[in-house]
């Protein structure tokens, strides 16, 4: 098959989850890259934190607009579409300002002051453009989403690399955030020129921050799992190493937890438009996802206390151990009652579910993080996750009658997800020991 015919058979769908997936492998080239370059994990968590003050004031409401945007693309007329976009790249723009501010006026996040406006410039720069690839995806333009993809990961990468080979400072990973920033903004005012103001612009920007408040609330919810753990670090050790630490274990490495999270992403608008055709999908495209996703996590679970001291250096023993941990999250990912639940219009649902979820995380992780440090974290976040996936599928089938089994390839997912927990207490039983 000839380059052309394999870029023609490659769908919207996969373009979206490869984007993903570059995406969670520039993010581990640059631990990799930092660690190897001699730089402390103090100076690591540095970084780390950075874009952890980002996330946190912003990964919300980005969620919350551009997936009710994609749940109700298919509604919205044709000629429309494109003066839609650019309304919300001018309301994601006014937020970020908003974001900005907050970042200056909460003294408690404890960043040094070139740090604190490098944040804010991030917040205007890359909140507007995190939508890019949402546009693509909706416009099926595959090869413009491949090229946007690919040029983003191959920047990012080629920096780093001259980062790393001419030994240059540490504040210069900082640039190349916001050089690539920079890109992104630049390339979503291209792509929505021609409809950046209008008469009714203001009236409709209110009208799709109101529609859009149960999925903001949903994502601030479930989201802040994350944001969470890194704010109990913050409070009951306040140490930059060991944030670092915790980040590089408690993440999906590239082609796993991203493919599975990209799935659901991709086919909410299958959701909205035939819900007997997606319930196939996601079961037939899960299920080859499992084949690909399991067999890897479960060997670097096998060797995660030989893998990560090597890629990183000996500060990251204890990632081995959260990583293993965090690992169990991957199955939650396979579960899909909330894609569902979202295409079919049960965002109020979801929100509250959300809210039960947090809860558990929060308590769960700090109980934990008494008895078991830093590894805690990542257990009581498992344990929410896991929640929050079975409760909804419970009231999909008590509003809708859809079974799991109609979209979860069941026999196959216990399999993978029993190999997994037997192969992570072979591993880490000296550990669990020594606890």
């Amino acid at each position: 098959m000839s380059f052309r015919q394999q870029l023609t058979s490659f769908d919207s769908a996969k373009a979206f989850q490869l984007a993903g997936i570059l995406r969670q492998a520039a993010s581990l080239l640059t631990g990799v890259i930092l660690a190897q370059s001699g730089f402390s994990a103090d100076q690591i968590g540095s970084y780390e934190y950075v874009l952890f003050f980002v996330t946190s004031f912003s990964f919300f409401w980005i969620n919350g607009i551009t997936q009710y945007y994609l749940s109700r693309y298919q509604d919205i007329a044709t000629p429309n579409r494109e003066r839609k976009v650019a309304q919300l790249l001018i309301l994601l723009g006014m937020l970020g300002f908003g974001a900005v501010g907050a970042t200056h006026l909460f003294s408690w996040t404890n960043l040094s002051g070139y740090l604190t406006w490098l944040v804010g410039l991030l917040l205007l720069l890359n909140v507007p453009s995190m939508f890019a690839e949402q546009v693509l995806f909706m416009k099926k333009n595959i090869r413009h989403q491949l090229v946007f993809s690919v040029l983003v990961f191959s920047l990012h990468t080629g920096l780093l690399l001259v980062m790393y080979w001419m030994k240059l400072r540490f504040e210069f990973i900082f640039l190349i955030l916001f050089s690539l920033a920079l890109l992104k903004f630049a390339f979503m005012l291209v792509i929505t020129r021609a409809y950046i103001i209008e008469r009714d612009t203001i009236t409709n920007l209110t009208t799709i921050l109101s529609a859009s408040l149960p999925f903001i609330g949903y994502y601030l919810a479930t989201g802040t799992a994350g944001i969470i753990d890194g704010w109990i670090i913050k409070w009951r050790w306040n140490d930059d190493g060991m944030f670092a630490v915790y980040k590089y274990g408690a993440r999906d490495l590239p082609l796993l937890g991203t493919l599975a999270i990209g799935l659901g992403a991709a086919l909410l608008p299958m959701v909205n438009e035939d819900i007997k055709i997606a319930l196939k999908q996601i079961k037939t495209r899960s299920a080859f996802l499992m084949h690909f996703i399991f067999p890897v996590m479960i060997v670097m679970v096998a060797f995660s206390e030989w893998i990560f001291p090597y890629i990183f250096n000996n500060e990251f023993v204890e990632t081995a151990l959260i990583f293993s941990i965090y690992s169990f999250i991957v199955g939650s990912r396979f579960l899909y009652p909330h894609t569902i639940l979202s295409g079919l219009g049960y965002n109020t649902f979801l929100f509250y579910n959300s809210l039960v979820e947090l809860g558990i995380n929060i308590v769960l992780s700090l109980a934990f993080s008494y008895f078991f440090g830093l590894a805690g974290l990542a257990l009581g976040s498992v344990f929410a996750y896991y929640y929050e996936k079975i409760a909804a599928a419970v009231y999909l089938y008590k509003i809708k009658g859809i079974r799991l089994q109609e979209y979860t390839p069941m026999s196959l997912y216990l399999f993978y997800n029993f190999l997994l927990a037997f192969i992570f207490v072979i591993s880490h039983f000296k550990i669990f020991k020594e606890l």
